[in-house]
């Protein structure tokens, strides 16, 4: 929205969600989490990860489109 960022730092309205957040909860994002811990927390991730598949890698298209009725 055109000028909301301006109005905001003005202080003539509040954001429920303040600009940047939700970035690392990009759907994308998720195949990268675990490397993520490791490298900042130096740490293995205390949660599994959700499953999540890389369709433009090929071994990951080829299990989706194989699986895709179950994964629907």
């Amino acid at each position: 929205m055109p000028g909301l960022l301006s109005v905001y730092r003005a202080g003539r309205v509040t954001l429920a969600n303040a600009i940047g957040t939700g970035v690392a909860d990009d759907k994308s994002i998720y195949p990268y989490v675990p490397d993520m811990v490791k490298f900042y927390l130096d740490e293995k991730p205390l949660l599994r990860n959700v499953p999540t598949w890389q369709c433009r890698k090929k071994e990951h298209l080829s299990h989706v489109l194989a699986h895709l009725p179950e994964l629907w």
